[in-house]
């Protein structure tokens, strides 16, 4: 179970370097002073009530909600969501609480594995 727990939290990790890895040169583009490549865009949005900033080119658009916690809420590639979003917390913000867990949805990259025995 340990060992599965491992390779889950490894595959996701992997999974959003390579996404995060694939938008890197379209960052570096929209730094660019000549701009003469494909453009990518930062920009401050509305996302279901949240105020997020996306990023994105002609083929994905990465939606990020600052207020909690720099959570990636959505990947939109090609007009396809692929992020669940709560419906019931989506424009909400609640403080931290040890005692109870909100699942706003999106991801979340956690700098550790979860648990407390390894």
């Amino acid at each position: 179970m340990k060992e599965q727990l491992r390779t889950n939290y490894l595959i996701k990790r992997l999974s959003i370097f390579v996404l995060f890895g694939s938008i890197a040169p379209c960052l570096a583009v929209a730094q660019a002073p000549n701009g003469s490549s494909q453009p990518c865009r930062i920009e401050t949005t509305d996302y279901k009530g949240w105020h997020a900033q996306q990023v994105s080119n002609r083929w994905v658009q990465l939606i990020i909600v600052p207020q909690n916690g720099g959570r990636l809420m959505q990947v939109i590639f090609g007009g396809h969501p692929y992020l669940f979003v709560n419906p019931k917390y989506a424009g909400k913000y609640f403080p931290p609480d040890p005692s109870h867990w909100f699942n706003y949805g999106g991801d979340k990259l956690w700098p550790l594995p979860d648990g407390n025995d390894d």
